[in-house]
């Protein structure tokens, strides 16, 4: 039996990881390619990956499974973590939240609407000096729209 496939079998009878997890480790597992790993195979497996262009976030994800390996195994190496950018998201200008406020619906389905969408404002609020920043996701781009036409 392989290490991998012994240390696989640890993590799923002795620490009971769910089938998924059983799955990460070995999609993981598979990047390595060798079972004791040196310094320059560490390298190698992050570079493989970023040629694949595989984002910084899901190199990580590997990274993570790899590292719990290479504890497993007792090796004194292990793979530091990608930087990640920053995501900044964009926010709603207070005209947008009068809006939401103001608009009147006509219907069931859209008074749930914006009791739904001032809920979501309500809760994302973060307040810099005087005005007012609410994370915006993606949905509510078409909610704006379908404001907007009312």
């Amino acid at each position: 039996m392989s290490k991998f496939e012994q240390f696989i079998k640890e993590r799923r009878y002795l620490q009971n990881v769910s089938e998924r997890t059983v799955q990460w480790y070995y999609e993981s597992l598979k990047w390595l390619r060798v079972e004791e790993p040196t310094e320059a195979d560490l390298k190698d497996f992050v570079y493989r990956m970023r040629e694949k262009n595989l984002k910084p976030t899901s190199c990580n994800n590997r990274i993570r499974a790899v590292n719990a390996y290479l504890k497993w195994l007792g090796s004194p190496h292990k793979v530091s973590r990608l930087k990640e950018p920053l995501r900044v998201l964009p926010t709603f200008a207070p005209s947008d939240i009068k809006r939401f406020l103001t608009w009147k619906p006509k219907t069931a389905g859209g008074r749930r609407l914006q009791v739904l969408v001032l809920l979501l404002a309500d809760t994302g609020v973060r307040i810099r000096g005087s005005s007012v920043k609410v994370a915006r996701t993606s949905g509510h781009s078409s909610i704006l729209k379908a404001l907007r036409s009312h």
